[in-house]
């Protein structure tokens, strides 16, 4: 079933259309990497606007995506129940390595970076927690 499959009817409740949403994300690493990273894009806007130029993001984005995908891969089949704290710290490892080189390169103050990696770990944490809820979340996004 493809996310554009999925109908809203007289029988369906929004809430349920979400749920359905949110297990179909689920059970597709690459879907479910891109609606973290959207989720964790908008976490950091704030930041972005503070303290980087729309084309530096654009070239931050994917260095996320791309982490969060290769976290997932990583993972395993048991991906689908990742939610604890030790998996956000993980996760968290994969993003700060593979954003590392990129920030260092953009003079940001460790302060500025403690900032970013505070926030992308607060992202985290609640995107996982809801996928080890079940995910009904993640269908928002």
């Amino acid at each position: 079933m493809a996310l554009d499959n999925i109908l809203f009817n007289e029988h369906q409740s929004a809430s349920e259309v979400l749920i359905l949403k949110g297990k179909e994300l689920i059970g597709n690493q690459n879907q479910l990497a891109k609606s973290i990273a959207a989720y964790l894009r908008n976490q950091i806007e704030d930041f972005h606007v503070a303290y980087l130029s729309d084309n530096e993001m654009k070239e931050l984005n994917p260095l996320i995506r791309n982490a969060i995908f290769s976290y997932l891969l990583d993972y395993g089949d048991d991906y689908l129940y990742i939610g604890s704290d030790k998996s956000v710290i993980q996760s968290l490892r994969y993003i700060y390595n593979n954003t590392f080189k990129y920030f260092n390169n953009k003079g940001l103050s460790d302060e500025k970076l403690e900032k970013f990696y505070m926030i992308i770990k607060e992202g985290l944490t609640i995107t996982f927690k809801d996928l080890e809820m079940g995910g009904n979340y993640v269908g928002w996004l």
